[in-house]
């Protein structure tokens, strides 16, 4: 009895190493894919992996996302994603987006600030990604209009504290609207400490939300998020 129940161990055991050799032999070299992908969207510009934080693998979905640096965003901001979807593999990146941040931001400066007055205006391009079928020639009105895009609205403490912010974000969104760039959405902050305002240069991160949430407030919300 005990002969055969060691035989019947050493049979699974056998199996399960067959079946991890058979699943893993299947498994697609995303990483290889993603670098390609960069390298031909972006010819010229050189990608260093910074580190891959996603991957996730079953008989019918795969998903990798790897987190890229080179010169000029040396701190692993740039992320590919790659993801097998109705059996097809469907390429995003946000390295257009960091590319165009400036711009857009600067576009959409002029907008926000004729319905909250003095306000900061940030792109998030951390969940702003592209699809690959997206040209790289587009200017920031064409990314706008055909690409989710996530903006962080920070208002000063100079701002009333009375102020319908929920009328004015109403009204920016309109105002998005009638401009064609339905695919903008994101927040709007009320920042009550005039240092922390006056040294953003970028949104906070989940980090920094937690730090200053005594001096922030979220005080509206516009647009659908796609996620």
């Amino acid at each position: 009895m005990k002969k055969q129940k060691n035989i019947k161990r050493i049979v699974i055991s056998v199996f399960t190493l067959m079946l991890s050799v058979m699943v893993l032999g299947c498994q697609p070299n995303t990483l290889k894919m993603l670098a390609s992908y960069m390298e031909d969207r972006y010819p010229g510009s050189d990608f260093t992996v910074d580190h891959n934080e996603l991957v996730s693998y079953d008989r019918e979905y795969y998903i990798t996302e790897v987190f890229y640096k080179n010169d000029m965003f040396p701190d692993g901001e740039i992320r590919a994603h790659v993801m097998l979807q109705n059996g097809q593999w469907v390429y995003k990146d946000n390295y257009m987006m960091l590319l165009k941040r400036s711009e857009i931001e600067e576009y959409m400066q002029k907008t926000a600030e004729e319905k909250f007055g003095s306000c900061k205006v940030f792109v998030n391009f951390v969940s702003s990604y592209l699809p690959s079928s997206f040209p790289v020639t587009a200017d920031a009105d064409e990314v706008l209009d055909n690409c989710s895009v996530e903006l962080i609205i920070y208002i000063p403490p100079s701002s009333p504290k009375n102020t319908d912010y929920k009328t004015q974000t109403d009204e920016f969104r309109d105002e998005l609207l009638n401009d064609g760039h339905a695919n903008v959405f994101g927040t709007v902050w009320r920042i009550d400490s005039q240092p922390l305002y006056d040294n953003l240069s970028a949104p906070f991160s989940a980090a920094e939300m937690d730090k200053y949430e005594d001096v922030s407030k979220k005080v509206g919300s516009f647009g659908q998020f796609p996620y």
